[in-house]
């Protein structure tokens, strides 16, 4: 049975409370940055006393738009640089590394091989852990629109981790329950329009009375009080 990550960061890292509860709240929402990336996810912190040469799993994050590589429970694991490099490189650098390494768990010669993609999560300045997103190349998707535009939006909130700005501040913005990928996804631009909006996410704006083409459509001036949609270029009806 696994133990809860609060308790096994407090048990195995040098985290304190502040950034204990930063990582707590990314792992809150971090679903939905393994669902874009189709990956799995692993948060490893550095264990204390380590000298950053060692890290522990505190959480782990199946997709659900694509198959795990992982379907074993990998929290509590502990890894050294030599297993993960790109992580031990991430954590020193405070910068995203990537690259080609085995599964954990698969033979290091030959066993199955796996696409990362090292995050440093960054609090107050430094990095406090790494998020480290895993994929299978046997499992590589060949990419498509869809793929495309959920990879390029994971890698900006992968950008926004790294510079400490995600997840965002409580109280910045609250919700009930984390949002959701298959429910689907509008991509914003720095104009507030519309550049993609998936197929789930077309279904959901005609059922709010909205069958015009989408891409262009934008927000700006809305208030939530009067949630209308305007058009920034012309639509077909």
């Amino acid at each position: 049975m696994s133990v809860p990550m609060l308790e096994l960061a407090r048990l195995s890292t040098a985290l304190d409370d502040d950034e204990l509860e930063h990582v707590h709240h990314l792992v809150a929402s971090w679903q939905v940055l393994a669902d874009l990336s189709f990956s799995d996810l692993l948060l490893l912190a550095p264990v204390a006393g380590g000298s950053g040469r060692t890290f522990v799993v505190l959480a782990q994050v199946r997709p659900t738009t694509g198959p795990t590589s992982y379907p074993e429970d990998l929290v509590g694991r502990v890894v050294d640089e030599v297993e993960r490099p790109l992580v031990a490189r991430a954590w020193h650098g405070a910068e995203i590394t990537s690259g080609i390494a085995p599964l954990l768990g698969s033979s290091p010669t030959n066993g199955e091989r796996a696409r990362l993609q090292c995050v440093p999560v960054r609090r107050r300045g430094r990095p406090v852990a790494v998020v480290s997103r895993e994929a299978a190349t046997a499992l590589a998707r060949r990419p498509g629109e869809l793929e495309r535009q959920y990879l390029e939006v994971f890698d900006l909130l992968a950008r926004m981790i790294a510079e400490g700005t995600f997840p965002f501040e409580r109280g910045e913005l609250e919700l009930e329950e984390a949002p959701r990928v298959g429910d689907g996804v509008v991509v914003i631009d720095r104009d507030r329009r519309a550049r993609f909006v998936s197929p789930n996410a077309m279904s959901a704006l005609h059922r709010m009375g909205i069958h015009a083409y989408t891409a262009g459509l934008s927000n700006r001036g809305n208030s939530s009080s009067s949630p209308r949609l305007q058009w920034r270029t012309s639509s077909a009806r």
